[in-house]
Formats: C-alpha cells, structure tokens, sequence
C-alpha cells in the first residue's frame, strides 16, 4: 500500500478507499492529484487499472468541516459506496471515475 496526500482531509478520504483493497489484499498506491482528485491504481486480472476519485467541491468542503462524528459516518458511506462500485465493475474494466456530489 502506498498513499501520498498533502492534506489531511484527502488522506483520510485515500485510508478509507485503500480498506477496499487491504481487505482483498491487492497491492494498490493512491496518489493526490493537483488537479483536485486522487488517482488509485492497482491490478485487475493481471492488468493495471486505475480509478479516478473526485469531489464536488461543496461536498469536499463539506467533509472538511464535519465534526470527528459526521465524518466517520461519511467515510463510512463513501467507502461503501465504492465497494460497491468496484464490486459493479466487470473483468474487462481497466479504469474507472468515482465522484462524490454529497458527503
């Protein structure tokens, strides 16, 4: 595992998404992107596939300001709410864009 983030808030946000793959134990990095996003990359079926995280900035500004509790709850959702779609995807899906409107 591998996560490099500048800010707090995004490195949060990587922790929480790197569960999916910890959990499965696929080696994975996440990069902070300057452009605003996190770029995942790891191996599907023996190829490399990325997945491109985004916010809308009023919900990132949202989590931001979140107290302890309203942001575990919202980093709960946000990591179900990949699970799921990485759990949607099939085995030809090499790459990937997750964006989060509301937190």
């Amino acid at each position: 595992m591998s996560i490099q983030s500048q800010s707090d808030s995004w490195r949060e946000i990587a922790a929480t998404l790197g569960h999916y793959f910890e959990s499965r134990s696929i080696p994975f990095h996440i990069e902070e992107r300057a452009n605003g996003t996190l770029h995942i990359g790891f191996e599907s079926a023996g190829h490399p596939a990325t997945v491109t995280v985004s916010f809308d900035e009023s919900a990132y500004r949202d989590l931001a300001s979140f107290d302890d509790e309203a942001k575990r709850v919202a980093l709960s959702r946000i990591e179900s709410e990949f699970a799921r779609l990485m759990n949607r995807g099939g085995p030809s899906a090499l790459a990937g864009e997750f964006r989060i409107h509301r937190v």
